[in-house]
């Protein structure tokens, strides 16, 4: 009898486990870039998007799944959104190394520039909670982050505030930094502004450019 009630048993116990077990292998790849937007927008023109290595969470060192932004052209201080679809490939989490060339043609210096994750543009958008898998290499974080001549960095998984320097008016940098992208999630975005050089005249016009940054 209890033979039996074991052999019965298994096929449910197997099944459960499965269900389980497909329920946190979830993963995320990067099936295409769509578009992009935002008040900041002069123009994007983007790379590529390459993924030789599903999987790949928490690889130490620059990850060989790519994404390539060729070139970010920011006309204002307002935000540029980037959004991409996802691929549920259900093998684990992928890790993305994004380089981008971003270009200052706002007529104005900046002294920072923000990086955020999150889904939807423009007024539609909604910055990631901590904890969805969605980040910037978190908490494993040993990936390069660089931003050129603004080498100090303050982030956290859905943020990266970088500074510290400042990107004259006309000037071209190239940015980098890890994503990594899990499954249960159809799309998502990546958020990026400046901020300007504070004029030491007119401090009354600092509390407007640093709400637009954060």
């Amino acid at each position: 009898m209890n033979h039996r009630y074991f052999s019965a048993a298994l096929p449910v116990f197997f099944a459960v486990t499965l269900c389980l077990s497909m329920s946190f292998a979830l993963a995320g790849t990067i099936s295409g870039y769509v578009t992009s937007s935002g008040g900041g927008l002069g123009s994007v023109t983007f790379g590529s998007v390459a993924t030789p290595s599903p999987s790949n969470d928490d690889v130490a060192g620059a990850s060989p799944n790519k994404i390539v932004v060729t070139e970010k052209r920011f006309d204002t201080f307002d935000g540029i959104w980037m959004v991409f679809d996802v691929f549920d490939d259900g093998i684990g989490t992928t890790e993305y190394q994004l380089t981008e060339t971003v270009v200052n043609d706002t007529g104005s210096d900046w002294i920072g520039y923000q990086v955020m994750l999150g889904m939807g543009t423009d007024a539609a958008w909604v910055q990631s909670s901590l904890g969805t898998g969605l980040d910037f290499d978190l908490p494993d974080d040993n990936s390069p982050r660089d931003f050129a001549v603004l080498p100090s960095t303050v982030y956290d998984e859905v943020t990266i505030d970088a500074g510290g320097g400042v990107i004259l008016a006309g000037e071209s940098h190239v940015f980098t930094y890890a994503i990594d992208v899990p499954g249960g999630i159809n799309s998502f975005s990546i958020r990026t502004s400046a901020r300007e050089k504070p004029v030491a005249v007119d401090r009354g016009s600092w509390g407007k450019i640093k709400g637009l940054f954060r």
